[in-house]
């Protein structure tokens, strides 16, 4: 009798001290809808969006649930702190007027709204990672990732006000999906590697990058601005082995051309 009491009370103390954090496996702490709109999901985390990490939890998380953006004015997730990586899952972040599909012609971006998907709060916040999920319908970016050494992979952005994706310098971003974003769809600074990604129909570049970056193996097209844009003249970055149709400003400005590109004009890109 006393041994099992004394497993009850063990128990007991145990759901006590994390009534308030989410479970963790592996050291992965787990993200909900649950405990974002309760209690917060894990310490540093207060109640309601966003979803705020600082690492002081440790640093990797991932989703257990879609979160569900009340409005396009909240941020799903920001992050404080520098080395996050962070697992969508298979998972949403998604605005609730996109839950359900009813326009034909698929026209969820609102009008006006500050709040984004994932917000990475400082430039100075390096060696993040997120990956495997999507971000919808959100009233400014989806992603706004502003420092180095980032990682962005297999990121399904679609109908966010502004940018799908916008990331800092010495990033890799690969096999992404941006479509119909109010901005340009995806969009990365300096000594970027972009590749395998599919931008089409947003309202800006298909891809935007800057010095020193690395385009490859992209699908760019139906875009309202260039299919690849590299926002400085001259050899300011290289591209190579991407498909670009249907731009409307153009499929490609600037950059270096290292062949097997396939354009509106044929398999050789102006």
């Amino acid at each position: 009798m006393k041994i099992i009491q004394m497993k009850y009370y063990i128990l007991m103390g145990l759901l006590f001290v994390n009534a308030n954090d989410s479970w963790s496996i592996d050291g992965v702490i787990e993200i909900n809808q649950t405990c974002a709109t309760q209690l917060g999901c894990f310490s540093g985390d207060s109640g309601g969006y966003p979803v705020s990490i600082d690492g002081t939890s440790g640093n990797s998380y991932k989703l257990t649930s879609d979160l569900i953006i009340p409005d396009a004015n909240t941020t799903g997730i920001q992050i404080n702190s520098a080395n996050i990586q962070l697992d969508l899952n298979g998972f949403s972040i998604i605005r609730s007027d996109c839950l359900v599909v009813t326009d034909a012609n698929f026209n969820y971006r609102p009008n006006t709204g500050s709040g984004y998907g994932i917000f990475v709060s400082a430039t100075f916040y390096y060696g993040i990672s997120i990956k495997n999920g999507s971000v919808i319908g959100m009233g400014n970016k989806g992603l706004f990732i502003p420092g180095r050494n980032s990682i962005i992979k297999n990121i399904h952005v679609r109908w966010n006000r502004r940018e799908g994706i916008d990331a800092g310098n010495d990033i890799m971003m690969i096999n992404n999906r941006a479509f119909e974003n109010g901005g340009n769809g995806l969009e990365c600074s300096a000594f970027c590697l972009i590749q395998a990604n599919v931008s089409n129909k947003n309202l800006g570049d298909g891809i935007q990058a800057s010095t020193g970056s690395m385009v490859m193996s992209n699908m760019l097209s139906d875009n309202t601005g260039f299919g690849l844009n590299f926002v400085f003249s001259g050899s300011s970055g290289a591209f190579r082995e991407n498909v670009m149709r249907s731009n409307a400003e153009g499929t490609v400005n600037f950059g270096l051309d290292l062949g097997n590109n396939n354009c509106d004009t044929g398999v050789v890109c102006p």
